[in-house]
């Protein structure tokens, strides 16, 4: 075997590209440990959308949810924020960072660590 057939073999497990490799390489692309011969892949996040209420002075809310996510659906991490002299205090609605609370309800839960 030639050096390139050799490190082909071991980047992607095979000697030579057949049909359909192409295009797989494109979309999905083949990264990971050679000596391992553990591919894994690349993931874009994307980032959540963020709310902040100003509103309440020395106490700012902030929310959490996917894009697309109703402030009245029960999909919000919802946090708050109080502002006492030089100390800032962060809490979380019912006590947990969960998504699991209503944006437009986030002045009537209880914030706790």
């Amino acid at each position: 075997m030639s050096t390139i057939t050799d490190l082909y073999t071991q980047l992607f497990g095979k000697e030579k590209i057949r049909d359909g490799d192409v295009i797989e390489m494109a979309e999905h692309g083949r990264a990971g440990g050679v000596s391992t011969g553990t591919s894994f892949k690349g993931v874009q996040e994307i980032p959540l959308k963020f709310i902040m209420d100003l509103s309440g002075g020395s106490t700012i809310y902030m929310g959490e949810a996917n894009h697309g996510t109703a402030t009245s659906e029960a999909k919000w991490r919802i946090a708050q924020m109080v502002i006492s002299g030089s100390s800032i205090t962060i809490t979380y609605a019912g006590g947990t960072d969960s998504f699991d609370k209503e944006w437009d309800e986030r002045d009537s839960y209880d914030y706790t660590v």
